[in-house]
């Protein structure tokens, strides 16, 4: 969902004309990879187990990086992900409903994965704080919106578009 937000967003830019659109989406997408990789990372390093493994929220051998992918659990990055988006979104908008809205959203991911059995609690926490650090550490303060430019890339080796600001 969150990469189809971020597609949504720069095929809209680029209909409209909305550069501003267009600088959401690029920082959205890179939001989510820093997001996956920090979380990937953080999985890892934690080696705590899910709840539906038995283990109880105190099982964990941090520091190992020995446990399947799909067995861990710290931190949430179905979570982590839906609050970047969420971050992101929310600052370039700069508005209160918008924020609502993301917000929201990511707090019932959260909450969805926690109901499912998927994640504790504090999972879903930290994971929630992590996207919302990451996302607000790839928007700048001020997003002037001048100076973007679109530059086809045309070769026999690629197809794509250059953006620049």
């Amino acid at each position: 969902m969150t990469y189809r937000a971020a597609g949504v967003l720069a095929a809209s830019g680029l209909v409209l004309g909305r550069k501003d659109l267009t600088r959401t989406s690029v920082r959205v997408v890179e939001a989510l990879w820093l997001t996956k990789a920090v979380t990937g990372f953080a999985k890892g390093f934690f080696n705590r187990s899910r709840p539906f493994t038995g283990n109880g929220p105190l099982e964990a051998t941090p520091g190992e990086f020995d446990g399947e992918h799909t067995k861990l659990s710290m931190p949430s990055g179905h979570t982590a992900r839906a609050f970047a988006l969420a971050s992101v979104l929310s600052h370039q908008a700069d508005r209160w409903y918008v924020s609502a809205l993301a917000y929201g959203g990511a707090a019932s991911v959260g909450l969805e994965r926690v109901r499912s059995g998927d994640h504790w609690l504090t999972d879903v926490v930290v994971g929630g704080a992590l996207g919302y650090l990451i996302g607000r550490s790839v928007v700048p303060k001020k997003s002037p919106i001048k100076g973007v430019n679109y530059t086809p890339i045309v070769s026999p080796d690629r197809v794509g578009v250059s953006i620049q600001f």
